[in-house]
């Protein structure tokens, strides 16, 4: 929902800020200061469009226009994550964000694009196999248990909605389902 308030409200006030900064910087040309102004108000307006962008890019799913956003900004956060707990942890949320993306391609039959649906499920195993190695080399080198923990519940979670999910795959993403499905059993 904030997405969406953001997303509206940054549609209707960029042209308005757009504007507001043309005419700052107009007048800066006969009057002192204004190209500085502009120049602040410009930037101001950048901002505030990347920031409506990538919240708004939050909701998108395979096959959208904001989706290589979306997956751009994971990619950031995940640079940003230190250490193998952090980034075990962040890549088996990402893992299970491509659980529901697979779902929500595939509850809509008419709009699915079969191909999305594999790729998708291609994304959550190359995830999900990487979070785990993070945990459990978070494991091997301080021996706490809630490492093992985040990766069991994941599993846990993870067959549920695979075991969903298969009910509703398209023919084409049955080699990714089989291999997502098997990624999860050795985790379990």
């Amino acid at each position: 929902m904030k997405s969406h308030i953001l997303a509206v409200t940054s549609r209707v006030i960029l042209p308005v800020l757009i504007l507001f900064s043309l005419f700052i910087l107009l007048r800066g040309h006969y009057q002192p200061g204004g190209g500085f102004i502009a120049g602040l108000t410009a930037a101001a307006l950048a901002s505030a469009g990347v920031i409506g962008l990538v919240s708004s890019s939050a909701s998108a799913v395979p096959g959208e226009m904001l989706y290589p956003v979306k997956r751009s900004v994971e990619s950031v956060q995940l640079a940003l994550h230190q250490g193998d707990d952090s980034r075990g942890s962040f890549q088996l949320a990402q893992a299970s964000e491509r659980l529901a993306e697979a779902r929500e391609l595939s509850d809509n039959p008419s709009a699915r694009n079969d191909a999305l649906v594999a790729d998708t499920l291609d994304d959550f195993t190359s995830q999900a196999k990487s979070g785990s190695n993070s945990l459990f080399d978070e494991f091997g080198s301080s021996g706490k248990q809630k490492s093992v923990q985040k990766v069991s519940d994941f599993t846990a979670a993870a067959a549920t909605e695979l075991a969903t999910l298969s009910s509703l795959l398209p023919d084409s993403a049955e080699e990714s389902f089989a291999s997502a499905a098997k990624t999860v059993g050795d985790l379990a």
